[in-house]
């Protein structure tokens, strides 16, 4: 009997996040191996974050612009682990993102040519969130599982 875990197409999945995984431990200032988000807009999201999870009231106590979903998707990661939750998140999010590229390429092309693209946009990702935690970044996310859909 196959092993579930191990067969050829979690394979895939498995690859694309460990690639992603490394290559967030270098490239996101929420990696481990930095010493924190210094962006004015990632930094902005945390303290957002954070304030909802100490009672503070959005755009009433604490004011930025952006939508309150930036600030959800920051406390979630505050609650995983206040130094490393952001990094698990982020990493999450680009892992899936590649993965649904991955799926929606497959439809069209063969799993080589496919696991190619979900790398292309693996490395495009991490060259255009110039250090993570962008909404452009949980956007590509949403965007690549609504083009498998």
């Amino acid at each position: 009997m196959k092993n579930k875990i191990l067969n050829k197409q979690n394979i895939y999945y498995i690859l694309i996040f460990v690639i992603v995984t490394i290559l967030a431990i270098l490239g996101l200032s929420s990696s481990p191996l930095n010493k924190g988000v210094i962006q004015n807009d990632s930094a902005v999201f945390q303290i957002m974050g954070r304030g909802m999870l100490n009672g503070q009231v959005m755009y009433k106590d604490l004011f930025d612009h952006k939508g309150p979903v930036m600030y959800v998707i920051n406390a979630i990661a505050y609650l995983i682990n206040p130094q490393i939750g952001l990094f698990i998140i982020e990493t999450l999010f680009i892992s899936i993102g590649a993965v649904f590229i991955f799926k929606t390429s497959k439809m069209l092309v063969n799993k080589k040519v496919s696991v190619i693209m979900s790398l292309v946009y693996v490395m495009l990702m991490f060259i255009s969130i110039l250090g993570g935690n962008f909404t452009e970044e949980y956007a590509m996310t949403f965007t690549s599982i609504a083009l498998y859909c």
